[in-house]
């Protein structure tokens, strides 16, 4: 701020008049009435009192300009006559005060000045009529309005009392306005006023529209305390009130500070303070109070006793006896703080009004402190606040005027939620409670809040209206000291459109029951709803734990519901359960045959809900909150109490056992002499819906045990007449509740059971539900027979099933059992619904035990088999296969029922229906030699796509074989060999049981075996593994391999001696494997040695690569007390080799139990060994030296692989008479081979095929990955795309790999090349990684060093095989057709083309004679027959010639035309025939027979 005094100037102009002013404010003139606008002025003298000439510049103020002169009125008469003679006052000097004030402001978005101006006149004035010369005078300050031509005058009193009754006079008389202040002013209390100052207001007409009278109190309240008086009067009103006198102005901002006539805005006019400026602006809420009363406690806390802005209004009252009496009002603020005490939940005020009221001479009064208070909720909530109003009253005389003095807070609220009470709840139920209710909505409250004597809250109650949508609930709140509070609410008047989800729905979006539950209507006029809220300390862990809970009950009539949630610190959702006691049956269940009229068969049922959304490690109730279920400890029990079926025996108990799962229940009670029991929990819904879409799924989506459409089954003895029930079940799906009965019609030795009998309630018809229960339906589903007359023994059964999905089985069994034999058979069948078609399904299954074959050696002693039509069997695991049906007898149980179960069941049974499949299986159980036990059973299964091959066994090895004797070996061992050929794999498994031992019982055997193979079309082809005991300890499996475990001997002699071993050994198409390990400890307190070896060794074939580790330690622990020293003796020693190569290289570490050292060997960092690319080839074709490959190779049919290789060495020259052909290549006729009796269909290469040109076709394997193949001059394919690298010669790169197929034919000895082969089939095989994946350093020992292993790392057997070309068929081209055009066929005769004459003349008949009797065979010798043949062809017992003297008169004998026939000499071979006397036995199914003449 800028501030500029201006100074009179020496030629100061003196004739200035009224007008001027205005033309230089730039304003209208006043319209004064009478006043000239000639009305001499000059300027004052500015170096007097009073005289402020200046201007001020303030730019935080939007640049505001002020500038303020002083002038002096020259002539006043016409002032005196016009104006202050109108009111009585008399004029003795003037001023006149110009004030023009300029700004910048927005005029319709420009920036534009906007101006104020302002004229005041200062006057000295006396009352008309007195003397000047003795009267006091007074200022007076006139100021003009140039809005509505107002004129005001205020007049500055002098402080001095005894002026009172003289301005007091002036208003009255002079003025003509009877003020009666002084009636009001108590007497007794010697108030006496002290004028200060009076307004009047004029029209333009100088009527006086307003009157203003203030004048000071020094009153009793307190010490040094000043009020101001103001009396107002209008013509139509007159008022009188008072006030503290404020405190002084703020101290000036700036630096040094300014006085304030230096301001802006000062005139003296304005300033009014009290006359003793020490006087208090604050009085203490006590010092109000009248002389001699009191308050009878102390003002409650959080409330600071000191009142500001006081006011107070003073009334004189008429009292019915007639008598006037003083009263007085006051107003104040008080502020609040922090420091609040109280036992119940605080109220913190921020400020309050004080409203006290008495009447003087009296000792009692009225105090109420109104507040207002904004409610918020928690921040998660974030609910837009709401105001609270209300008052603290004090009560001098207790609350209903008899009792001690007392404070309460009484406040409403309207339009809220019950999370806006979040702080009216102690800090620790606040979160818990918020979570159960903060979203229901309060229709409105009431609150009443106690202070005891000391000041601190010690109870409040709240009472509203709790609305559930248009369903109002009557509230209580009710806190008490110690923490405890109640929070209850009750149901108003039921709503017509009201149900049970409705309610529950207010709770929580989440909480959706079944309609038979959920949509009972609360309509009946005996409904009642009882909501309360808690909190309750449950000991968890040993340590109090606080929880919260809501309970609703809701009583229809009869009908009893009960909805509890509850939560604690660290859930993220409460838990809540739900139950309903189910109204009773009807009396009209139908009639059944034999069982007559059935009564309700239980004694209560329960609905339960249970649901948990806690994020807790255990879903469901738990144990240890089982007192929350018992009840609000400060309130009534919950009734009847809540019971459970607990399944944990008595020795297991802990307190985070579930006691009742999530999901939907019903719970079946007995009424014991001991009380009420559960006798049947039926979970049929693990997962309770959220919602009503989901609703519909309840009872059909399967869950755990007996959820879903499974029946849960208790047992439960209830007699009626004749029919016995030792069983109850519940089973609910399809919307219909089931209730199973196991019952029983026992006639002597014959005994009926009814199957599936029970009571079928429908719940999905309209109008019904758990509270009006329909006519139960009684249903059953099959019967059992049994006949029990030793020694024979019959069960039987019969039942039809229908599934969730619509299929429907008929399921059948027998069990006949005639000492010693035993026969059981099961069977079902059924039309099964898959998607929208059917198919039939059959599954047959028998067994027949006792002694049924006895051998030398061996007795058969039990067979089975079975039989699939549309079904198939599920294989076991090798750790399952004891327990497989068909292996374990004993596991089908004991009845038909038991039977059909273990096999059928959807989740434990091992057959099941499947569209397309067939099944056979057959088994026998066999003891040999009394010492050796074999149960076995081969399945095969056929459908479309695949064949399945099964064969497993369980074999048991006892000796010695006698029951009562020690045994020495005791080996069970199971058995399993499969092959799918649709999937493409084998495996073959075996492993001993966990109970097998040798020597002693505690001598343990374990481990196993596994030979697997994968082929076809799966995708790890090609690879195999065999492996005893597993795999080496860094050897990572494949996921596919199968997990084998160690073998295995673990004795433990006794409990100081213990002795184990392990030792594995596998094989891979890379690697090689072995190792072992052996362990023993002894324990003689205070000694203990041990001893440990153990021998890892890792073989990778391709390229040659090992690695081994072996170790020994022995150590020895002694411990010795003395007194009170003990002495610990430990000593270890230990070795451990690693080796691996080649080169062979390694270290040992040597460890002498305080210090160790490493001793290393070969060379740590051996040079790269790849191969080169003969020497790679040599590996592919499994030669030791790649001159063994080559060997007798000419270049002109070399077929060796080129390479990108600069040192490949050339090629060696074959050796003359060497077979030149390359027999790594196989090369074979696959169609159109032309083959007589005596030839086989494998011609060998070095021979000639004779085919037929059409259907000719040829196969080329190489051992060597093929990238592309041409057929030259015909067709060409490639390869599968991948790159082709080497592995052993450690290439980055990718290798080239072409192959190249001439086919030529020899015409007249010319050499042709045949044109248009094609290629029929490549074939893709998956090769080994370890030869043709590509190289990496990262992963070569010999780079990396520091002992890496690349074999057992994952990037090494990721992929096992690789899918590469390695053969192509090639076949014949195609037909050549010639152009009819160019080259047409002429016309003949096709039947004279193909006939022709055989005999020009009839042939004679010969005369047949006797046949010799030398031609005729002889009986042969068994034991030489086929080696007598043979024998005699090669050296025939005619002597040497033989042959040839046979051969040549055989030849003379036919004549010159059939000798011109044969070879070019004209003679038939005479040698023995070397293939057929080879493979003599593969080419006659029976030796040939000798004639007489040939064996003599």
């Amino acid at each position: 701020m800028l501030i500029l005094a201006l100074g009179q100037l020496p030629a100061a102009v003196e004739n200035i008049q009224l007008s001027d002013v205005c033309t230089f404010l730039g304003v209208e003139a006043p319209k004064f009435a009478g006043i000239s606008l000639q009305l001499p002025l000059k300027l004052g003298d500015t170096t007097k009192p009073g005289y402020r000439n200046a201007l001020w510049f303030m730019p935080t103020k939007q640049y505001q300009t002020l500038l303020r002169l002083a002038l002096d009125v020259t002539v006043t008469d016409n002032l005196n006559d016009l104006i202050f003679s109108k009111v009585g006052l008399a004029v003795h000097g003037a001023q006149v005060i110009l004030r023009k004030s300029g700004t910048f402001g927005n005029d319709s978005g420009n920036i534009a000045l906007q101006s104020t101006s302002e004229i005041i006149f200062t006057t000295e004035i006396l009352i008309a009529g007195e003397d000047p010369n003795t009267a006091i005078p007074f200022t007076a300050t006139l100021i003009y309005s140039f809005g509505d031509g107002s004129t005001q005058i205020i007049v500055q009193c002098n402080a001095d009392r005894t002026q009172w009754s003289r301005y007091l006079t002036w208003v009255e008389k002079k003025l003509n306005i009877p003020t009666g202040i002084m009636d009001l002013l108590p007497v007794e209390k010697s108030w006496f006023p002290l004028p200060r100052r009076v307004s009047l207001t004029l029209d333009s007409k100088i009527s006086i529209t307003a009157l203003s009278i203030n004048f000071e109190v020094e009153a009793a309240f307190g010490q040094n305390t000043a009020f101001l008086f103001t009396f107002n009067y209008t013509p139509n009103h007159k008022e009188l009130s008072a006030s503290l006198w404020p405190g002084p102005p703020a101290t000036s901002l700036f630096s040094p500070p300014l006085t304030a006539s230096m301001m802006p805005d000062y005139e003296d006019y304005q300033v009014f303070e009290p006359t003793d400026k020490s006087a208090q602006t604050t009085i203490n809420l006590t010092d109000l109070l009248d002389s001699g009363t009191s308050l009878g406690t102390v003002i409650p806390n959080g409330i600071l006793p000191t009142v500001t802005g006081l006011s107070l209004d003073l009334v004189l009252e008429t009292l019915p006896s007639g008598k006037s009496q003083n009263t007085i009002e006051f107003y104040a603020m008080m502020k609040g703080s922090d420091s609040v005490t109280a036992s119940v939940p605080k109220i913190s005020l921020n400020s309050l009004g004080v409203d006290l009221k008495y009447a003087f001479g009296t000792s009692d009064f009225n105090l109420a402190l109104d507040f207002s208070l904004a409610l918020n909720s928690r921040s998660s909530a974030n609910y837009v606040p709401v105001v609270f109003t209300g008052s603290i009253y004090y009560y001098n005389h207790g609350i209903g005027g008899s009792g001690s003095p007392c404070w309460q807070l009484e406040a409403s609220v309207n339009g809220l939620m019950v999370g806006h009470l979040v702080s009216f709840f102690e800090p620790e139920s606040q979160n818990g409670v918020m979570d159960l209710i903060e979203h229901i909505e309060i229709q409105e409250i009431g609150i009443l809040y106690n202070y005891d004597p000391s000041g601190a809250g010690n109870h409040f109650q709240i009472d509203g209206t709790l609305l559930f949508g248009v369903m109002q609930l009557t509230l209580k709140f009710e806190h008490w000291p110690n923490d405890k509070w109640e929070f209850t609410a009750d149901l108003v008047a039921p709503d017509e459109t009201a149900t049970i989800n409705s309610v529950l729905g207010y709770i929580s979006d989440e909480i959706q029951l079944p309609d038979f539950i959920g949509n009972i209507k609360l309509l009946s006029e005996n409904s009642g709803l009882h909501l309360a809220v808690g909190k309750m300390d449950l000991t968890i862990d040993g340590t109090p734990v606080p929880y919260t809970f809501l309970q609703i009950d809701i009583k229809l009539g009869d009908f009893d519901v009960m909805f509890l949630q509850y939560t604690t610190a660290g859930w993220t959702d409460p838990k809540r359960i739900f139950r309903a006691l189910v109204s009773g049956l009807s009396d009209d269940i139908p009639h059944i045959p034999v069982v007559d009229q059935l009564k309700q068969p239980y004694d209560e049922l329960f609905f339960l809900y249970v649901q948990d959304s806690s994020g807790q490690p255990k879903s469901g109730i738990l144990r240890q909150e089982l007192d929350i279920l018992k009840g609000d400890p400060n309130g009534a029990p919950i009734t009847p109490p809540f019971l459970w079926k607990d399944t944990v025996r008595p020795d297991k108990v802990t307190p985070t056992d579930i006691i009742y799962a999530v999901g939907l229940h019903f719970d079946v009670v007995a009424i014991e002499k001991d009380g009420p029991i559960v006798v049947l929990d039926h979970l049929f819904s693990a997962d309770p819906p959220t919602s009503s879409s989901e609703l519909a799924l309840v009872g059909d989506a399967p869950a755990d045990s007996g959820s879903g459409s499974d029946a849960s089954m208790g047992a439960m003895k209830k007699t009626f007449g004749p029919l016995t029930i030792s069983n109850i079940g519940i089973q609910f799906k399809n919307k219909h509740l089931l209730i199973i009965l196991d019952a029983t019609f026992a006639l002597g030795p014959i005994a009926l059971d009814l199957l599936g009998f029970g009571l079928d309630l429908d719940l999905s018809k309209a109008g019904v539900s758990l509270k009006d229960l329909p006519i139960p339906t009684p249903t059953i589903s099959g019967l059992g027979f049994g006949f029990n007359q030793p020694p024979i023994l019959i069960d039987g059964l019969f039942e039809r099933v229908h599934t969730n999905d619509g299929s429907d089985l008929f399921l059948g069994g027998v069990v006949v059992a005639f000492e010693p034999y035993l026969f059981m058979a099961a069977g079902c069948y059924g039309i099964m619904v898959s998607g929208s078609d059917n198919y039939k399904t059959v599954a047959l299954y028998a067994l027949l035990e006792g002694p049924l074959v006895e051998l030398e050696f061996a007795e058969i002693d039990g067979i089975c088999g079975g039989f699939g039509y549309n079904s198939n069997v599920k294989f076991p695991t090798i750790d399952t296969i004891t327990s497989f049906p068909f292996i374990a007898k004993t596991g089908l149980g004991p009845t038909p029922l038991d039977t059909i179960n273990n096999l059928l069941n959807p989740t434990t049974g091992c057959i099941n229906a499947q569209d397309g499949s067939i099944w056979l299986a057959a088994g026998l159980n066999v003891d040999a030699f009394k010492l050796l036990n074999v149960n076995a059973v081969v399945v095969i299964e056929f459908s479309a796509a695949d064949v399945k091959l099964g064969i497993f066994a369980d074999v048991i090895a006892v000796f010695p074989p006698d029951p009562e004797s020690f045994k020495m070996i005791y080996a069970e061992l199971g058995l399993m060999a499969t092959v799918d050929f649709g999937a493409g794999t084998m495996l073959i498994q075996g492993q001993l049981a966990p109970t097998s031992y040798v020597l002693d019982p505690a001598c343990h055997l374990s481990g196993g075996f596994a030979l697997g193979y994968w082929f076809g079309s799966n995708q790890h082809a090609g690879d195999w593994v065999f492996t005893i005991g597993g795999y080496h300890p860094q050897f990572q499996a494949p996921s596919y391999y199968p997990s084998v475990p160690r073998l295995g001997i673990t004795w433990s002699i006794d409990n100081s001696l213990c002795i184990s071993g392990q030792a594995y050994f596998a094989l891979t198409p890379n690697a090689c494997m072995g190792g072992g390990q052996l362990k023993a400890s002894l324990s003689l307190d205070p000694l203990y040695a041990y001893f440990e070896a153990f021998a890892d060794f890792l073989i990778k074939f391709q390229p040659f690569y090992f690695i081994g580790d072996a170790g020994i330690d022995v150590g020895v622990r002694f411990t010795l007390d003395l007194w009170i020293v003990t002495i610990h003796i430990n000593i270890d020693i230990g070795a451990e080799l690693y080796i691996q190569g080649p080169p062979v290289h390694g270290y040992v570490h040597v460890d002498f139990w305080v210090f160790g050292f490493d001793i290393y060997f070969g060379d740590q960092q051996p040079a790269q060994t790849a191969v080169d690319l003969l020497g790679f080839w040599a590996l592919l074709k499994q030669q030791s030296q790649a001159a063994q490959l080559l060997a007798g190779l000419g270049a002109a049919n070399m077929l060796v692989p080129t390479g990108s290789l600069t040192d490949t060495p050339d090629p060696i020259d074959p050796t003359p008479g060497d077979d030149v052909r390359d027999k790594a290549h196989q090369i074979g006729c696959v169609g159109g081979q032309i083959t007589s009796a005596a030839q086989s269909q494998q011609t060998p290469e070095a021979e000639s095929w004779n085919v037929r040109a059409g259907p000719f076709a040829f196969a080329v394997t190489s051992p060597f990955v093929i990238g592309h193949v041409d057929i030259e001059q015909g067709a060409s394919v490639d390869g599968s795309g991948q790159p082709i690298y080497s592995r052993p010669m450690e290439l980055p790169g990718a290798l080239s790999s072409i192959m190249t197929i001439k086919v030529t034919r020899t015409e007249e000895g010319q050499v042709f090349t045949d044109t248009g082969f094609r290629i029929q089939a490549p074939a893709f095989s998956r090769v080994p990684a370890a030869m043709w994946a590509q190289y990496s350093a990262a992963e070569d020992p010999l780079v990396t060093g520091n002992f890496n292993n690349p074999m057992t790392s994952k990037t090494d057997l990721a992929s096992t095989t690789i899918l590469h070309l390695m053969s192509v068929t090639a076949i014949a081209p195609k037909p050549y057709y010639p152009d009819p055009t160019t080259e047409p066929i002429t016309k003949f005769n096709a039947v004279d083309a193909s006939s022709e004459d055989v005999y020009t003349t009839p042939l004679p008949v010969a005369s047949t004679g006797t046949a010799s009797t030398n031609w005729e065979p002889v009986i042969p010798t068994p034991s030489s027959e086929w080696t007598d043949v043979p024998q005699l062809w090669g050296t025939p017992d005619w002597g040497v010639g033989a042959q040839k003297t046979t051969v040549d008169v055989w030849t003379t004998a036919m004549g010159a035309a059939w000798k011109n026939g044969l070879d070019a000499d004209g003679a038939l071979d005479s040698s023995a025939p070397g293939d057929l006397l080879k493979g003599f036995e593969a080419y006659y199914i029976a030796a040939p027979l000798m004639t007489v003449a040939a064996a003599a």
